[in-house]
């Protein structure tokens, strides 16, 4: 079963990091790096050399990491927890960037054409970061260079990943979109928890009510049952084959931002 939970709605989306939701403790731990995939192979010095260069931050489910305005070249690793990036429009609203588990990472490093932008980070659960400033990073590049390619690789996979976003939301139809969107949700389990009609149109772009619509159309296809906050994939077959054969047709009535 997969179980997402969103931020609340209640949260402002721009309150700075100093302010509720998060827990306020920075600390220096021998722990924090030491269980990060990323970080794997090294040898127990090496980890620990690195950790004395760490700092844990733990933030409370809803709380702002970060927003436009505090730009710092740091590196924030998910240890626990996930966080949402997202973007707010000038008329105010929001658009998923990318949703994110323990063991990725994400947050302004030059150095890998990784950037804030735009864009908030927002915790979804209690979360607990390592952070790495950019001194630290250029270190541990260049003393281990197998580091640097795993990185580069994770950026690669979120590029292909934009750019499938992208096809789809140039090339498909609204129900197809919605199709690939709720089949990359619920990975190999045939259900997805958590989810309001809101939080899925912020990760398509689109107005709530397109995707209200669009479920309902599916599920009257029989390709899915819809609960609270329970979408429960009936038909993944029909809706793989949806996503293959759906040319864009933007006439037929979707309702894009």
């Amino acid at each position: 079963m997969r179980n997402i939970h969103a931020p609340s709605r209640k949260t402002d989306p721009r309150t700075n990091l100093r302010g509720n939701g998060r827990l306020g403790l920075y600390s220096h731990t021998l722990s924090c790096i030491s269980k990060l995939d990323i970080f794997a192979d090294l040898l127990p010095h090496e980890v620990s050399e690195i950790d004395h260069s760490s700092a844990t931050v733990r933030i409370r489910k809803g709380g702002v990491i970060y927003t436009p305005e505090e730009r710092r070249e740091t590196l924030f690793l998910i240890k626990e927890g996930r966080v949402q990036l997202y973007r707010i429009s000038i008329e105010g609203r929001k658009l998923v960037l990318a949703m994110l588990g323990p063991d990725m990472f994400f947050g302004e490093m030059p150095l890998f054409g990784q950037a804030m932008e735009d864009s908030i980070a927002q915790a979804v659960d209690d979360t607990t970061l390592c952070t790495l400033g950019r001194a630290e990073v250029e270190r541990i590049l260049l003393t281990y260079p197998r580091i640097g390619l795993r990185l580069i690789q994770v950026l690669n996979e979120r590029l292909q990943e934009a750019e499938t976003r992208l096809h789809e939301s140039a090339f498909m139809t609204m129900p197809a979109r919605t199709a690939a969107l709720l089949l990359r949700l619920a990975e190999d389990s045939d259900e997805i928890q958590g989810l309001t009609h809101q939080d899925l149109a912020d990760m398509l772009g689109v107005y709530r009510e397109t995707v209200t619509a669009t479920l309902d159309k599916l599920k009257q296809e029989k390709l899915l049952e819809i609960g609270r906050k329970r979408i429960s994939l009936t038909n993944r077959s029909a809706l793989e084959d949806l996503i293959q054969g759906a040319p864009n047709t933007h006439s037929q009535g979707e309702t894009h931002r």
